[in-house]
């Protein structure tokens, strides 16, 4: 009995801990269930989110929701089949596509919140469904990357009653993503990843490009501009005629404005990018390949393995190594660009491994935030600095960077 007293408290003390003054960077939410894998998210708001996940012990998938931003998750639905991934259109409409525990494909739908989730019985024949994207409550888009006879995209106009092949299964489509009724991508999981495209609501689609390995998610901010992740993270100026590789990679990408975005890693990390995808950079996390829904630039959600993550102010920054060639000697660089708003660039070089701490300050001596607090070994590092995490007004500010016996202040200008 006293055993299970306390297991309650500890519960209720995990479950309302950080209600009031929620800790830094990514920090665990109380889920109803461990015995999870959670496999998709979607938040609406600060407030109202989603995700799905399948149940370990059994052949079985969840349906969870939260009202006040994760401090409390909620059972919605639990279900004879496995979900793969979310799509919440408006505090109403919803999808979820997956597998039947019949072997056939799984579509549901909501249309009240997800108070019922209906099961439509469409696209006969058709195995495990991996992805969707819809671009309103009737026209969507899914695909299932199964061999042969039984995979390809299909496309809806009437919120999944009917639906029409696209591509064909030999595409082996893995993600996709629409810009609008008319402009979409997908990108498929052979070991050389192919990018498709069209520009006609998916008559006709284009082979575009060939990445190095497969493609596991797409985004685009306009016509011209978008990242890929397959292995390393890539970019486009050019609307995907050509791509460039970055200095890291992700799973799963999502943007909360055309600068600020996250991606989940293989591990137990996300990578965040304050430059619309061109460089990125590592956060820790408790969460296994996670799934990212980011609200705004600080507020984002991560769910994977069986853990769901939350941060309110953006996650913590870290430094990355851009050459492990050993320098003559410690330098800190200036920022650049310089004035900046709202993001700058530090670069610098260590000659020897060392503990390292680089922090910012303001005019008056206060401490604005720490960028660094590691051992880092000998080469050289950039990290980025996001001044819309700290609220800052214009004016100068001062970057320390210290190791064992080198110390050196330099100056930066915030313009608004």
């Amino acid at each position: 009995m006293r055993k299970l007293i306390l297991s309650e408290l500890i519960i209720l003390f995990f479950a309302t801990a950080f209600t009031g003054n929620p800790p830094q960077g990514w920090y665990l939410q109380v889920l109803p269930r461990t015995d999870v894998t959670i496999t998709g998210i979607s938040f609406l708001d600060s407030l109202k989110g989603w995700a799905v996940a399948k149940i370990n012990t059994n052949d079985s998938g969840l349906v969870i929701i939260t009202t006040n931003g994760g401090n409390n998750w909620n059972v919605q639905q639990k279900g004879d089949y496995l979900p793969y991934a979310l799509q919440m259109l408006s505090a109403s409409i919803g999808y979820i596509v997956g597998l039947g525990l019949d072997g056939s494909c799984s579509f549901h739908k909501t249309t009240d919140g997800g108070v019922q989730w209906t099961r439509l019985n469409v696209l006969s024949g058709v195995g495990m469904l991996n992805n969707l994207f819809f671009i309103n409550k009737d026209t969507g888009w899914v695909c299932s990357s199964e061999d042969f006879f039984d995979g390809g995209v299909f496309k809806t106009t009437d919120g999944g009653m009917n639906w029409t092949r696209q591509l064909d299964p030999n595409t082996k489509p893995n993600c996709l993503f629409f810009l609008n009724s008319d402009t979409g991508w997908v990108g498929n999981k052979d070991i050389h990843g192919k990018l498709y495209r069209t520009t006609n609501s998916g008559v006709n689609w284009d082979l575009q490009y060939t990445f190095p390995q497969q493609v596991n998610d797409i985004y685009f901010f306009n016509a011209i501009r978008g990242v890929v992740s397959s292995g390393f993270s890539s970019y486009t100026t050019n609307g995907g005629a050509n791509w460039i590789q970055t200095n890291d990679g992700g799973i799963k990408l999502s943007f909360a404005d055309d600068s600020v975005g996250w991606a989940g890693n293989n591990f137990i990390e996300i990578i965040k990018t304050t430059t619309g995808g061109r460089t990125w950079f590592r956060q820790t996390t408790n969460a296994s390949n996670p799934s990212v829904s980011a609200f705004d630039s600080l507020k984002a959600w991560a769910g994977g393995g069986s853990k769901i993550v939350h941060t309110i102010d953006g996650g913590p920054i870290s430094a990355i190594q851009t050459n492990t060639e050993i320098p003559s000697k410690y330098i800190l660089k200036q920022n650049y660009p310089n004035p900046f708003n709202p993001t700058t660039t530090i670069n610098y070089e260590l000659r020897v491994t060392n503990y390292v701490t680089l922090k910012i300050y303001d005019l008056q001596g206060r401490e604005v935030s720490t960028l660094v607090n590691e051992n880092q070994t000998a080469g050289s590092y950039s990290v980025d600095f996001d001044s819309n995490q700290f609220n800052l007004s214009s004016g100068i500010y001062f970057y320390s960077l210290e190791a064992k016996d080198f110390r050196d202040t330099k100056k930066m200008i915030l313009i608004k």
